[in-house]
């Protein structure tokens, strides 16, 4: 069995980037391309007042493998075409996931989002690993002799936890991929998946630089 504790993000494609924003905002007045400073002036007008049009000019199509825990946060955001692995189709790996730090749940206090988590350093003297690593083997033996009995994959991969790596084909617009980052990257957000957040926001910076640069400054806010 393999035992990983990061998810990946692979970007595959892309369409358009700053000069696409800017023209597809430009077509409404026809005003013609300008400086960096008119282009940023602009960029910076359009996320600032919501003209959030012009941003959904602009593709990106992501490879994500992740623990299909993580994959049930990501498809909360209904702002994307998604295709994944199927279990029906195929057997899966052996590839589970294993927190680099095991948290506790945070209290129930003022000002303490109690729906998050905080490192314990009671949890990680090992055992919560091998709580975890005992549970995922039972479940794959169990996963391998249903298959091995003549039961259908789409019925055998019942047993399989969540903490099962799947891998998805992801692409959305520049608009909706802005609110992911806008939730996801916050603090607040589950560890597991700011990671998937931060490995995006790198990839995507140098493709739409100008754009970047006035999200950040707007406090990574949505048009």
């Amino acid at each position: 069995m393999n035992f990983k504790n990061h998810s990946t993000v692979e970007l595959i494609d892309h369409m358009g980037d700053d000069a696409r924003i800017l023209e597809s905002a430009r077509i409404s007045t026809k005003r013609e391309a300008g400086d960096y400073a008119a282009d940023r002036k602009l960029m910076l007008h359009l996320w600032s007042k919501e003209h959030g049009s012009p941003f959904e000019m602009v593709y990106f199509t992501f490879k994500v493998k992740m623990p299909i825990f993580v994959m049930r946060q990501l498809v909360r955001h209904r702002i994307a075409s998604i295709n994944e692995v199927s279990a029906r189709y195929t057997k899966l790996p052996d590839e589970f996931f294993l927190p680099e730090v095991w948290r506790s749940q945070n209290v129930s206090a003022p000002g303490v989002n109690k729906q998050g988590s905080h490192i314990d350093a009671d949890l990680n003297q090992g055992l919560s690993t091998d709580v975890a690593t005992v549970a995922y083997t039972k479940a794959w033996a169990a996963y391998e002799v249903l298959l091995q009995m003549g039961v259908a994959r789409e019925q055998a991969r019942m047993v399989l936890p969540v903490g099962i790596f799947t891998e998805i084909v992801w692409t959305l617009n520049l608009r909706s991929l802005a609110n992911f980052l806008h939730l996801r990257s916050d603090s607040h957000a589950q560890p597991e998946i700011q990671e998937i957040a931060t490995q995006i926001e790198e990839m995507i910076r140098p493709l739409v630089p100008i754009w970047y640069e006035v999200f950040v400054e707007c406090g990574k806010t949505t048009a």
